[in-house]
């Protein structure tokens, strides 16, 4: 894929990779891109800028994905995400999110507000039980907060969490769904 600007990973890693690029607004150039990922199976879902323009980016992993920075993480979760620069050349932090790694969530929504708290949602469960390298899917153990509307999971439902700006730490994370197993296609859905 085409590569401009300083890539902070000019090359793929293996496998599957995610790919990021960045397009002049007033042009329509390329002006930076990067790849991301490791040797195993790894997806991007989301992108999103905040008020500095630095690129945000979730997803899964099934290999070993790297947390740097101080940063909220869960080291053996499936899923990520990382901060770069505009120019996509420097990587700012990145962690990894979710459980103890039984899981895995398909991401359903992401948002960076405007005060730099980051919003995802996953679902995941019994009618996702095997997706693209990553083998197993469900709730089970995903962390939530004291505070959180739903606490418990029967494996099969949404989660939705809130972290600190710069993922510095967990704000709010919860279950949400009923008996039955809830669904939505991953990437297709929005905060607002």
């Amino acid at each position: 894929l085409p590569m401009a600007g300083t890539p902070y990973a000019p090359v793929n890693s293996g496998g599957v990779d995610g790919y990021i690029a960045r397009f002049s607004p007033s042009s329509a150039a390329l002006t930076g891109a990067t790849y991301l990922g490791t040797a195993a199976f790894d997806q991007s879902y989301f992108v999103q800028l905040d008020l500095l323009d630095n690129v945000y980016v979730v997803g899964q992993s099934a290999g070993n994905f790297p947390v740097v920075g101080s940063v909220y993480n869960n080291p053996s979760a499936t899923q990520f995400i990382q901060k770069y620069d505009a120019g996509l050349s420097f990587l700012q932090w990145s962690t990894r999110i979710g459980g103890t790694g039984s899981e895995n969530v398909a991401p359903s929504a992401f948002l960076v507000s405007n005060c730099g708290q980051i919003y995802f949602s996953g679902w995941g469960g019994s009618t996702n039980f095997v997706s693209g390298g990553v083998t197993s899917s469900s709730t089970f153990g995903l962390p939530v907060t004291t505070d959180a509307y739903q606490p418990g999971t029967d494996g099969s439902d949404f989660y939705l969490m809130v972290l600190q700006p710069d993922a510095a730490g967990l704000d709010y994370a919860t279950f949400f769904g009923g008996s039955s197993a809830e669904h939505v296609d991953g990437g297709t859905s929005r905060f607002d």
